[in-house]
């Protein structure tokens, strides 16, 4: 079983950031399944890495009212503050912005164990189905991608990866509107820690969307012929919706057990027994 699911509808980005690790624990259960891969969107938000400090990372003045809410008229309408379950940086989610993730079930793919290997099957995927539209894209660092042509080269993806439920879940971001670039910089700190590429650019001189012409249809479209390739199984075929059901179920109890707690998005700290139970074989990359 490999699938394909693509909602580039802006939900409650707690639901989205849970539906991650909720799609990964149903189809892991599925005794075929290989690979998946799950296109998506935020509405404005920042969302943090594991193990990310907001201080450190956030400017918290630009962001009025609430900072964490299920309403849809307060989502939707003001910037919230999450954190995912995956390692990296802190990234501003929104309009501008696309979110890719792949799942990889590693029984399969046990060359996916070292994780710079990882990093390298995965986004060289990413990378072919950007040059197939002419962009000059190559990895830099650990986990980023950047457009080739520029002094250092500029930044249009970060990636970042959990390992759980025997899988790989893989999931990055493109920068495909210039307006979010204005945001990130009046949002987001210099980061504390950076890649040597980066050489203590600003967020303006660091980071680049990618051109108007992009085409999410054919990014959509030559992704996931690559990872069914990958996964030998040809096309990948439209998430099944009894599974996909069941995900939303999963994923709107792991938000009240934790994505929307506020010890887990301002502390990283995980609230009760139980869901530590759930987490504790969680390995952060």
């Amino acid at each position: 079983m490999n699938f394909v699911y693509s909602d580039l509808q802006p939900r409650n980005p707690f639901l989205n950031l849970a539906l991650d690790e909720a799609l990964a624990q149903e189809v892991v259960q599925l005794p075929e399944f290989r690979s998946g891969l799950r296109l998506w969107a935020n509405p404005e938000c920042v969302v943090l890495g594991r193990t990310c400090d907001v201080r450190s990372n956030v400017q918290i003045r630009p962001l009025s009212g609430s900072l964490i809410s299920q309403r849809r008229a307060v989502w939707r309408t003001r910037p919230m503050i999450c954190r995912r379950v995956s390692g990296g940086g802190t990234v501003l989610h929104g309009p501008g912005n696309l979110n890719y993730s792949i799942f990889l079930n590693i029984k399969h793919f046990p060359g996916l164990y070292n994780v710079r290997r990882s990093y390298e099957v995965i986004l060289g995927m990413v990378v072919r189905s950007l040059r197939k539209q002419g962009l000059s894209v190559a990895m830099a660092g650990l986990s980023d991608l950047i457009l080739e042509g520029s002094a250092g080269g500029c930044k249009i993806s970060g990636n970042a990866q959990f390992r759980k439920f025997g899988m790989v879940v893989h999931h990055g971001t493109l920068l495909t509107g210039a307006s979010l670039l204005h945001r990130i910089a009046d949002i987001l700190l210099h980061p504390p820690r950076e890649p040597e590429y980066r050489a203590k650019r600003s967020h303006g001189e660091f980071l680049a969307a990618l051109p108007d012409n992009f085409d999410i249809t054919s990014f959509y479209n030559c992704l996931s012929a690559e990872v069914g390739s990958l996964a030998s199984a040809g096309d990948l075929k439209a998430l099944d919706g009894e599974i996909l059901s069941r995900a939303f179920l999963r994923a709107r109890r792991l938000v009240r057990q934790l994505y929307a707690r506020p010890e887990w998005v301002f502390e990283g700290r995980i609230p009760d027994r139980d869901v530590a139970e759930e987490a504790k074989c969680l390995v952060n990359t």
